[in-house]
């Protein structure tokens, strides 16, 4: 217990140094990860994840956190990431009904089409082909977005964030802690079982929606072309 408090209060502390200022930080041992919650001015916090990184490295990843908890303030930002986050669902449920289409069609038209028991296959076997499509749905949105960020500022927020971090702690740090932080997230993640894959789904999802770009595509808040 006494070891739980100060690992609350460590986190606490880096996050009030990193300008999460007034926002409510809670430590978790089942949210594998690192996240903000802008809407309630809130931090979420891995306790596994806090453990592997050094101070360094943990004000790092919550300055760039910091940076989103600030969106809610700015409806010019607020209104650019609700449109890109839209088009990028978009795309992503036309990618996956394009992978989906073929497979579907010949199960739905086969000749048994009519038995009930291969209606109940038909049901389970599209849900299992859906769930299947969207990692590879998700790698072929973030190719395509990567096409489109001259026009539609897919990951902006992202790279913001990321700019942010590297000014408040430095750019070597910063991409330091990135590396550290994804070792962590994998290692937390395997503890949790189906949670962690869950969990690693969604991630996947939101990247292929808001993409973070990497530590080295960011220079003074832009992409690196």
């Amino acid at each position: 217990m006494r070891e739980h408090i100060g690992l609350e209060e460590r986190v606490k502390k880096l996050a009030l140094e990193a300008g999460c200022g007034d926002a409510k930080v809670l430590t978790s041992k089942y949210f594998p990860g690192i996240a903000t919650i802008p809407w309630l001015n809130m931090v979420l916090v891995s306790e596994a994840v806090a453990r592997s990184l050094n101070d360094d490295y943990l004000r790092a990843i919550l300055a760039h956190e910091a940076y989103h908890l600030t969106m809610v303030k700015d409806r010019r930002r607020l209104l650019r990431n609700l449109l890109t986050s839209i088009c990028g669902y978009m795309l992503l449920v036309d990618v996956v009904l394009l992978i989906t289409a073929v497979p579907l069609w010949l199960l739905i038209n086969a000749p048994l089409s009519n038995n009930p028991l291969y209606e109940i296959l038909v049901a389970i076997m599209t849900a299992f082909i859906i769930l299947t499509a969207f990692p590879y749905a998700s790698l072929i949105v973030r190719k395509l977005e990567s096409k489109l960020m001259q026009w539609i500022p897919f990951g902006a927020e992202e790279a913001e964030a990321n700019a942010h971090a590297a000014r408040v702690v430095g750019e070597a740090t910063f991409v330091e802690a990135v590396i550290k932080y994804s070792e962590a997230l994998r290692s937390a993640v395997k503890d949790l079982g189906l949670l962690g894959r869950l969990f690693i789904n969604s991630i996947r999802i939101a990247e292929a929606v808001n993409p973070h770009p990497m530590p080295d595509e960011v220079v003074g808040g832009e992409r690196r072309e």
